[in-house]
């Protein structure tokens, strides 16, 4: 199946992929993309819950994922920048091939086409939503793919992009996307959480 033809994304109807993947740096062409919901569960567990909005509700996971986003664009300067997003996080057509699949962070099965219900802490919950409103205030693309994890999202984009690509993720399997031949024009991965830097 031709991914690229699902992609979809949220952010201002009125602009193309290329508008809203906005230059963030004038230098030579490089597209930075996030695994979001890998880096927003991170910065929910990682960033106290005593952050909160003036209205008094949790925003730790927002600002982690804010900060981890402003020092990523600092660290690594790239010119494009797309928040890679799960429409689904459990696809049926995995779970077809490995019925085992994420079946441990199953809460409760859905029939149909729609996803499972996946185990997520209450207050990130509350959170993925101003999330979403957050990164289309600040003109950031959220790509994502009806049937489709972010994983997915990331590999057709990063062997599509046409530029250098580097990954952030939390997860090593996206490794294999490594162009260790050509790095200068090829993918690396940053893997949140430890040292490692393949690329």
């Amino acid at each position: 199946m031709d991914l690229m033809r699902h992609i979809s994304l949220w952010s201002r109807p009125d602009r193309g992929v290329r508008a809203r993947l906005a230059r963030v740096t004038s230098d030579a062409p490089r597209l930075l993309l996030l695994d979001t919901a890998s880096l927003y569960f991170r910065a929910f567990f990682g960033v106290p819950d005593s952050v909160r909005s003036p209205a008094g509700e949790p925003v730790n996971a927002v600002r982690g994922l804010l900060d981890f986003i402003a020092r990523l664009v600092a660290d690594y300067q790239p010119t494009h920048l797309a928040c890679c997003w799960d429409n689904d996080w459990r696809p049926q057509w995995r779970v077809d091939l490995i019925p085992s699949y994420k079946a441990h962070r199953v809460v409760a099965e859905i029939p149909g086409p729609k996803p499972d219900i996946e185990e997520v802490p209450d207050p990130l919950e509350a959170q993925i939503p101003v999330i979403v409103e957050v990164l289309g205030a600040i003109g950031l693309a959220i790509v994502g793919a009806d049937g489709y994890e972010a994983d997915d999202v990331i590999g057709t984009l990063a062997t599509g992009a046409g530029m250098p690509v580097d990954i952030v993720t939390g997860d090593r399997d996206l490794s294999q996307l490594v162009d260790e031949t050509h790095p200068r024009s090829g993918c690396s991965t940053r893997h949140v959480g430890s040292a490692t830097t393949n690329g």
